[in-house]
């Protein structure tokens, strides 16, 4: 399916604001889970510092647990002392872990009180504790090692920071501090609620924007498509009107100018369209009288010809008979010879003849061969016009081909 410039451009700036939105969105949601759990891994490692070097006894845990055993005074004072310091830094537990020969166990806790080893046997006040990977962790480290997942139990879900308690390279034990974190997987939901109202939020002003950036750059695209459309309709007498400076409003300046610059060539064209058919109208007239001419030349022509023909022909029958003539004179000649002694008493009158007759045949010889020259001129009269009759001819053929293209302009 073909989708218009203005879908694509609604559906450009709304994957946009999504885009931008969900970045700056997810970039303070993480900024914002990071802030919180910075701060709280802060305030535990500052928490089970400040218990260590405040409270030297802190890091001799058997006296402690002695203590314990004992029920005594100053046990249940520390204690104490650690409730305060838990609830002064919001934390939900702070504890003492002591090594017993291998076996963990509990021996201060800051929500105990004097009231719980009530019926307890001694043996009953420290129960044992299983080694967690968040103790080993610490021991391996051998510094403050806060939990990097928080862990739930009956008592809620908390976040532990241990400090480890060595003595001559050996566990002591761990002061270790508790702080519960289910109200930060409220404030994690909540932000990431908020982060889908941004979403829903960006979404939606940026449909609100694309719908006016898109309107304000199709409306002149349009406007320019119709125009385009009614040039290529042939009419080019609808003004084309811009408005605004930017590049749309130039191109619809430049369609225009286009538009008027195609009218003025049009016009011209016309023009001399018109000019060349009034000039091949007036040379059809000159090409027609042409080849009149032509034809009547060719007639004259053809006439000349068949006159030198026939003289040609008179001129040969003249040869011929000119030939016959002093055939017989020759015979005549020779009878006259034959007869010479029989008219030897007429010799002057005969020698008379025969002096007139050879000044007759002399002039016959001399009209011979004028005859022979007439005869060759006749003939070169003819090639000649039969070159003039070929060259008229070819004249003729030209002067139909004029006419022929003079039809077609």
């Amino acid at each position: 399916m073909k989708k218009s410039l203005r879908t694509r451009l609604f559906c450009l700036f709304i994957a946009l604001g999504i885009l931008v939105a969900l970045s700056v969105g997810l970039l303070m949601y993480y900024r914002y889970i990071g802030y919180i759990r910075s701060a709280y891994r802060q305030t535990l490692t500052q928490v089970v510092t400040l218990i260590e070097k405040q409270y030297p006894a802190m890091s001799s845990p058997a006296q402690i647990m002695a203590e314990g055993l004992a029920r005594s005074d100053s046990y249940f004072k520390l204690n104490a002392e650690m409730n305060v310091l838990a609830e002064s830094f919001g934390l939900a537990f702070v504890y003492l872990i002591i090594n017993d020969n291998g076996v963990y166990r509990f021996i201060l806790d800051s929500s105990a009180t004097p009231e719980m080893f009530d019926g307890l046997e001694p043996e009953e006040y420290f129960l044992p504790y299983d080694t967690t990977a968040d103790m080993r962790e610490a021991e391996r480290t051998k510094s403050v090692y806060v939990s990097s997942k928080p862990f739930t139990d009956e008592y809620g879900t908390f976040v532990s920071a241990l400090f480890p308690l060595f003595r001559d390279g050996r566990i002591q034990g761990f002061i270790g501090a508790d702080y519960e974190v289910s109200f930060i997987n409220k404030l994690e939901w909540n932000a990431r609620l908020a982060l889908l109202a941004s979403l829903f939020a960006a979404a939606l002003l940026s449909a609100l924007m694309a719908a006016a950036v898109s309107t304000s750059l199709i409306k002149p695209v349009r406007q320019a498509i119709g125009a385009l459309e009614t040039i290529a309709g042939g009419n080019l007498t609808v003004p084309v009107t811009a408005a605004g400076n930017d590049e749309i409003g130039n191109m619809t300046r430049l369609l225009g100018t286009m538009q008027e610059q195609i009218s003025v060539l049009i016009r011209e064209i016309r023009d001399k369209a018109d000019r060349l058919s009034s000039v091949g109208k007036e040379l059809t007239v000159t090409v027609e009288q042409s080849a009149i001419a032509m034809r009547r030349i060719k007639d004259g022509a053809d006439g000349m010809r068949e006159k030198a023909l026939r003289q040609t022909e008179s001129a040969v029958q003249t040869n011929a008979a000119m030939s016959r003539i002093i055939n017989n004179i020759d015979n005549l000649n020779s009878n006259i010879e034959g007869q010479a002694d029989s008219v030897s008493q007429s010799s002057a009158a005969v020698e008379q003849m025969t002096a007139n007759i050879a000044s007759v045949t002399r002039s016959l010889v001399e009209n011979e061969r004028n005859i022979n020259s007439l005869a060759a001129a006749s003939e070169k009269g003819h090639s000649a016009l039969r070159q003039v009759s070929a060259a008229i001819q070819n004249v003729v053929t030209e002067s139909e081909r004029l006419l022929e293209i003079n039809k077609v302009i």
